[in-house]
């Protein structure tokens, strides 16, 4: 681009701004409305991102978090609609689930050993070690 060029490219945009900021004053209730329209917009949209960002980033601190899988249990009502889901399954899948499905390689099992507190109590077995890389002291 030339000077001249970029000089003109200024003066548009300085007139731009000129322009916009005399609708602002001249319009300032409708103005009102739509910068706080854009604002919740604005507001909403990042929101949004912050959480789809959070939920997509769970647990990925394990090193071998693309092959970690938790595995839950559903129910459903006699019309075939889920009517509770539980976040545990009983302790024979730890049994059954390697034995059934070869594609396992490790399994292990959490268990609650004591009340939710700061420093949570939790039962495992020694395949917690190799499968996740949080650390866990004996």
């Amino acid at each position: 681009m030339h000077n001249r060029d970029v000089e003109t490219s200024h003066k548009m945009i300085k007139n731009y701004f000129k322009t916009a900021w005399r609708n602002l004053m001249k319009y300032k209730f409708i103005s009102l409305i739509n910068l706080f329209g854009l604002t919740v917009g604005l507001t909403c949209c990042l929101l949004i991102t912050t959480y789809v960002l959070n939920e997509l980033s769970y647990d990925r601190y394990n090193k071998n978090a693309k092959n970690i899988y938790r595995v839950t249990r559903s129910f459903n009502n006699q019309d075939g609609v889920v009517s509770l889901n539980l976040s545990t399954v009983s302790p024979p899948f730890g049994y059954y689930l390697p034995t059934d499905f070869p594609e396992i390689k490790k399994m292990t099992r959490l268990l609650n050993a004591g009340k939710a507190t700061y420093t949570k109590q939790v039962a495992t077995n020694t395949a917690t070690n190799d499968i996740t890389s949080a650390s866990l002291i004996n």
